[in-house]
């Protein structure tokens, strides 16, 4: 069964990219309705779900570009799409204009590995710019006795939507473990706008995933319950950081959420935006504008945006090419060599 639905998630996921591949500019203007005479375009950012910090990220974006909308032109809507692999699949076909994805998968687009062995490199893929770290998070409840990465073996776990890079990330561990399904009590694929609830009203044991700093589920279940952040060291995780080469060391500082007194070690990737090179580069342009621009407000929004960075994010975890209408905007403000 399980077997079936990875083939049956391939499938689709090849579908989408391949016919996001005979989309030319033509085939997106007339989707997305584009009018270069005054008119607003509406596009969509797609994001992991409701209960996650990409969503949270995106509805920051939104808003600042809605905030200019009558200079740009371009109206923003949020629209989840279930994870990383789906959001690449939609960007390619046409079905959202930008998306946010984690550096992992975007690595795997790039190269066609791992999910996108089937398909091949997605070629058309394109970076717009990076909204910082998103370490692996092992956030346990207190009352389990979960103190160590060892500790998870024979219980309850969520490791994320089906397609999230949430979820490959753990199956990648998993593998470096030498562990097997059949070594947890059960193994949960929750969104995770649910994870928080199941975690403190003790239905799962522990939650793994891969999110900004400060954001989204840990927040809430840190609010809600007596929590404890499992630090991820070890072999496994040595392996990890020589396989794949955009993993890195990171720690979850200390203070971020209650009873956090010290630095959590970990590993994590870069969340990044990326879109189709089919994108017109003033749209991608006045987009890009309008974030720098309106970065304050960004920063605002939520406390795991408020480490934004306008270098870094116009340079760290983009290794797909960047989109010409995103180059022109860093190059004009000196975040690029012109």
């Amino acid at each position: 069964m399980i077997a079936n639905r990875a083939d049956k998630r391939r499938s689709w996921t090849v579908t989408l990219i391949r016919a996001g591949a005979i989309l030319a500019v033509g085939g997106w203007a007339a989707l997305w309705g584009f009018a270069f005479a005054g008119e607003q375009t509406a596009i969509r950012i797609g994001s992991t779900d409701t209960g996650d910090s990409s969503y949270v990220a995106a509805q920051a974006l939104c808003r600042v570009v809605n905030l200019e909308r009558q200079k740009v032109d371009l109206l923003c809507i949020v629209e989840p799409t279930g994870g990383s692999l789906a959001s690449v699949g939609h960007v390619m076909s046409g079905r959202i204009s930008f998306g946010i994805v984690l550096s992992s998968v975007e690595h795997d687009a790039l190269y066609g590995s791992d999910s996108f062995r089937e398909s091949g490199p997605v070629l058309g893929l394109r970076a717009v710019f990076s909204l910082g770290e998103a370490p692996m998070q092992l956030v346990a409840g207190a009352a389990t006795g979960i103190a160590t990465l060892a500790d998870i073996k024979g219980r309850s776990i969520n490791i994320g939507n089906r397609g999230s890079g949430t979820n490959v990330s753990f199956m990648r561990l998993m593998r470096a473990s030498g562990w097997r399904m059949a070594d947890f009590g059960m193994m949960l694929n929750l969104p995770h706008g649910k994870t928080a609830a199941a975690l403190c009203q003790g239905e799962i044991d522990a939650v793994f995933l891969a999110t900004a700093l400060g954001g989204g589920p840990v927040a809430e279940a840190a609010a809600t319950c007596p929590i404890v952040l499992v630090p991820l060291l070890g072999p496994a995780i040595d392996s990890l950081l020589r396989e794949y080469p955009y993993y890195e060391r990171m720690d979850i500082p200390a203070g971020l959420f209650p009873g956090v007194t010290k630095p959590v070690a970990s590993y994590g990737v870069r969340s990044v935006l990326v879109t189709s090179a089919a994108l017109p580069d003033q749209l991608v342009y006045g987009f890009t504008k309008a974030v720098f621009e309106g970065l304050a407000e960004v920063r605002k929004a939520d406390r795991q945006l408020a480490y934004l960075d306008p270098k870094k994010m116009a340079h760290d975890g983009l290794l797909v090419p960047i989109h010409p209408g995103a180059a022109r905007y860093f190059r004009e403000v000196g975040l690029l060599k012109p």
